[in-house]
C-alpha cells in the first residue's frame, strides 16, 4: 500500500508541474508507465464462479492391467511434464487378476503419465495422455522392452516375510512397509499460502505464512496405507506482525491411529493425548498440531524467515486404510491459527473449521462461510508446486499474470498459472531468494 501511495504522489506532482509551469509541458504517458509497476489489478476484481474453491489438484482414477497373470506385477507410476521429464509418484502390486487400481492426487496441469510394469524382472513401460479423471493402461504379454539383471531377481529372498522380494521391497526389513507413494512427487514440495488478517480481508499477497510440504503414504503388500510421513517447511516475510501455528485435521477416525509424532510445540497451550494427537477433538476428526509458534523457529533467508524441516510420522499400521481413500484430498484439512489463539483458525476455501474454532469470528469480519468472502475470495490458496510469494502489499494478480484467468474460468484455463513459463511470473513483484 505504501508503494502505491508513493507512486500516486509522484503522478500528482508531475501533473501539477505541467499545469503550473510557464512553458508548455506535455506529459508523456509512456514515460509515466515506464516508472510504474503493473499494480492496477486486484483479486477483488475477479468474479469467482459460484462454488469454486481455487482447486489446483484433483484425483485421477488410474486402472492398470497386466494380461500376463503368471506372477504379480509391480507397477510404478510417474507424472510427466511438458519436457517429458518423469517424476516418481509411487508403486503398487497387482491383484490375482493382474489389475491395480491406483487412485491418486495430481496437479491439474499435468496430462501425461508414465507407467512401468515389473513382471519377474522384465520391465515394460507405457506413456499415456489423459483428458479426464479416468485413465486406463494395459500391458500385454509381449510388452517387455528391457530386462533387469536376472541375478538380482532369481534366488528370491524376503527378509521381512511380507511376500515381496527384497529386491523390490523398498523397506525389506519392515513387514508393514513395502512401497513409497508421494504427493506431489518424490522430488517436489507443494505449498499452502495464507493471509493472516482473518476474519478481515487481507491484501492478497499471500506471504504471511507459507507451508511447503511433501506427503508420503507408505503401503504394505496389500496396497493399504500403514504409515503417513510428511516433510514440512514453513516461511514468512520478515516483519510479519503475527505469529502462527499450523495443524492438520485428518480424514479418518482416531481409532485407526497407533501413534503420531514430530510436533514442535513451544507455547504450552497445546495439549496432546497419549497418541500424540491434539486432545479434546472429535474422535472421527483427529488433529495433529505441527507447530504452535512460527516466531520460535526459523532462520533468515533473504527477505524471509524459513524453518528447518519438520518430520511428521503417523502410524496406522494396526488399522491400515485403502490408498485411494487417503490420496484424494492431500493436504487434507490443513489450517493455521493466529497469535497462539488455537480458536482463531484460517482454512483453505471450502473447508470446515475444527470443533475448536471460535464461531464468533464469523460475525466480526468478511467471512460468509467456508472461509470465503461474499464475493468468493479466499484467505488461503493451495499450489501443487513450491510457491514464490509476492512482495509485501503486492496483490497476487500483479505477481502472477494469469491467476485471474485461472479463477474466472473455474480452473479450466491456465492450470499452470504458478509455473515459470509464458511470462506467468512477474519477477519484479516476487520475493526471489537465491
Amino acid at each position: 500500500m505504501k508503494k502505491i501511495i508513493l507512486k500516486l504522489i509522484k503522478l500528482q506532482l508531475l501533473v501539477l508541474s505541467a499545469l503550473f509551469c510557464s512553458c508548455t509541458y506535455v506529459i508523456d504517458e509512456n514515460t509515466l508507465n515506464e516508472n510504474l509497476d503493473p499494480i492496477n489489478n486486484s483479486v477483488e476484481d475477479i468474479i469467482v464462479p459460484k462454488g469454486f474453491n481455487f482447486e489446483t489438484t484433483d484425483q485421477i482414477k488410474l486402472k492398470i492391467k497386466s494380461e500376463d497373470i503368471s506372477s504379480p506385477s509391480i507397477f510404478s507410476v510417474y507424472i510427466t511434464d511438458d519436457n517429458d521429464k518423469k517424476f516418481f509418484i509411487g508403486k503398487g502390486i497387482s491383484d490375482a487378476n493382474g489389475q491395480l487400481d491406483y487412485y491418486f492426487n495430481y496437479p491439474k496441469y499435468i496430462s501425461k503419465l508414465y507407467i512401468e510394469r515389473n513382471l519377474n524382472g522384465e520391465i515394460s513401460s507405457k506413456e499415456i495422455h489423459f483428458t479426464s479423471n479416468f485413465a486406463y493402461v494395459t500391458f500385454d504379454e509381449s510388452s517387455s522392452n528391457r530386462k533387469l539383471n536376472q541375478d538380482t531377481i532369481k534366488g528370491i529372498s524376503d527378509a521381512d516375510n511380507d511376500g515381496i522380494d527384497d529386491t523390490l521391497d523398498e523397506f525389506n526389513q519392515h513387514p508393514k512397509k513395502v512401497f513409497n507413494n508421494y504427493f506431489p512427487s518424490s522430488q517436489h514440495f507443494s505449498s499452502i499460502a495464507f493471509e493472516d488478517l482473518y476474519p478481515l480481508k487481507g491484501d492478497y499477497d499471500f506471504n504471511d505464512l507459507i507451508i511447503n510440504y511433501q506427503f508420503n503414504l507408505i503401503t504394505n503388500a496389500s496396497n493399504l496405507v500403514t504409515f503417513i510421513e510428511a516433510k514440512i517447511v514453513f516461511k514468512y516475510l520478515i516483519g510479519t506482525e503475527k505469529t502462527s501455528g499450523f495443524g492438520i485435521e485428518l480424514p479418518f477416525h482416531s481409532d485407526s491411529i497407533k501413534s503420531a509424532s514430530g510436533s514442535f510445540l513451544t507455547t504450552g497451550k497445546i495439549q496432546l493425548n497419549n497418541k500424540g494427537l491434539e486432545s479434546d477433538n472429535d474422535l472421527d476428526k483427529p488433529v495433529i498440531i505441527v507447530f504452535d509458534n512460527s516466531y520460535e523457529m526459523g532462520n533468515e533467508n533473504g527477505d524471509l524467515i524459513e524453518s528447518d524441516t519438520i518430520y511428521i510420522n503417523i502410524n496406522i499400521s494396526d488399522h491400515p486404510i485403502a490408498f485411494s481413500d487417503l490420496n484424494k484430498d492431500i493436504p487434507y484439512n490443513a489450517f493455521i491459527f493466529i497469535n497462539k489463539d488455537r480458536s482463531h483458525e484460517v482454512h483453505l476455501p471450502g473447508k470446515k473449521p475444527t470443533q475448536k474454532f471460535n464461531k464468533q469470528l464469523l460475525s466480526l469480519g468478511d467471512d460468509v462461510g467456508d472461509f470465503k468472502t461474499q464475493n468468493g475470495h479466499p484467505w488461503a490458496i493451495h499450489i501443487p508446486h513450491q510457491f514464490t510469494p509476492p512482495q509485501e502489499g503486492i496483490d497476487i494478480t500483479n505477481a502472477y499474470s494469469v491467476f485471474g484467468e485461472f479463477v474466472s474460468s473455474e480452473g479450466n484455463n491456465d492450470k499452470d498459472w504458478f509455473i515459470d513459463i509464458d511470462d506467468h511470473k512477474i519477477y519484479s513483484n516476487l520475493i526471489i531468494n537465491e
